[in-house]
């Protein structure tokens, strides 16, 4: 039989400016799950990803494995949420003889969306049933566009058992090379230095004659969203201006490219829940293009949004 297939993740849910309706961000999902009480407090929780449990990076593609232990026996309820707010429970085995992973067979691969993403742990006394987190039969997990419900549910079972420890795990997805085009540490830097800066981000890419940010695109603004949300960068201001190739009219383009922009900031208001009124949006058209130039290659890289530095 094969062995069951596992992904870890979501891809990135893409959508135009207009389409995008009010959701619960990832500090949303947080304020919940913080509504746990811990009461287990000689009992010792530990959780990695990979057998690294801190400063933790993984790649889109790589396969990945978490790990718990405990000190004393206990049952483990783990609740995935990724860098967008999407959360998961995990069913992991129940811990008798001090460690367990997840998923206990088969493979874990990672997925999109880019960014920090967090890993809760919960030991308790009692098991979780499957009734309380809303698993169905034959599965170890679950999930649902209604990320802040799946919470409370977990929230409200964990809250029943008399004896709960906690632990939280933290770790990076990033990009290959070929994904993204800057990394959110080098954003972070650029930005940090107080110093007049921009960053031309050509892969923030949309579909031809419209502002809908392609995935790949949405992988490019995944790493500055979290950047956007570093303390180094949290109270810093920042114009998005967006930009079009030469074809069409210029007045066309001007109004394509401040779509594309207004895009783009919704797509990080959306799943970082970035403040609005730190980007300013404006479309500049085809008036200031990279490269001076009529082939493809030329319109491809000044098709693109930039980040500029509000001092």
């Amino acid at each position: 039989m094969m062995e069951k297939q596992y992904i870890l993740g979501m891809a990135a849910l893409i959508l135009s400016a207009s389409q995008i309706t009010t959701a619960a961000t990832r500090v949303d999902v947080f304020n919940e799950l913080d509504q746990i009480s811990s009461s287990w407090s000689n009992q010792q929780l530990n959780a990695d990803i990979n057998g690294t449990s801190e400063n933790a990076r993984v790649t889109v593609g790589q396969e990945v494995k978490y790990g718990f232990s405990s000190s004393m026996p206990a049952h483990i309820t783990a609740v995935h949420v990724d860098s967008h707010g999407k959360a998961s429970v995990l069913l992991v085995d129940s811990i008798e003889d001090g460690s367990a992973f997840y998923p206990p067979k088969g493979s874990l691969w990672q997925t999109a969306p880019l960014g920090k993403e967090t890993v809760y742990v919960i030991a308790s006394d009692r098991e979780l049933s499957r009734d309380e987190l809303g698993v169905a039969p034959g599965e170890d997990f679950v999930q649902s566009d209604d990320s802040v419900s799946l919470v409370k549910r977990v929230v409200g079972a964990a809250n029943k058992s008399s004896k709960v420890a906690l632990a939280k795990l933290q770790y990076w997805v990033d990009g290959s090379s070929k994904d993204v085009q800057h990394k959110t540490r080098a954003i972070i830097r650029t930005f940090a230095q107080n110093k007049p800066a921009k960053i031309s981000a050509q892969k923030i890419t949309f579909a031809f004659d419209s502002e809908q940010v392609t995935p790949q695109g949405a992988m490019n603004l995944d790493t500055f969203g979290e950047a956007l949300l570093d303390e180094k960068l949290s109270n810093k201001k920042f114009v998005l201006g967006g930009h079009t190739d030469d074809v069409g009219s210029a007045e066309y383009n001007k109004q394509l490219s401040k779509k594309r922009a207004e895009s783009a900031k919704q797509y990080l208001v959306q799943n970082f829940g970035v403040e609005p009124s730190r980007l300013i949006v404006k479309g500049y058209g085809e008036s200031s293009p990279l490269v001076k130039d009529t082939n493809e290659d030329a319109r491809s890289t000044n098709r693109r949004v930039e980040f500029t530095l509000i001092k």
